[in-house]
């Protein structure tokens, strides 16, 4: 997602406003399913990654995810 694009969704999506944080590729440099964006995400998340869930509908990513420790299911 680039800058533009998420504060366009964010403006238009208030339930992204709920989150304390969020993880951003073009702030991490990274796109899933590269290994930062799951570990800038569980940094901010301020726990174990046992203790965090990840979903996505593509099996690679949550492949990926996997890799970290996170606790994941592909998305049906």
């Amino acid at each position: 997602i680039s800058e533009c694009h998420f504060k366009t969704l964010y403006t238009e999506y208030p339930i992204l406003q709920i989150f304390d944080d969020k993880t951003l590729s073009y702030e991490v440099g990274a796109m899933k399913p590269d290994e930062r964006i799951f570990v800038d995400a569980l940094k901010k998340a301020l726990c174990p990654p046992k203790e965090c869930f990840y979903t996505d509908d593509i099996p690679h990513f949550v492949e990926a995810a996997r890799k970290t420790g996170l606790d994941v299911e592909v998305f049906q």
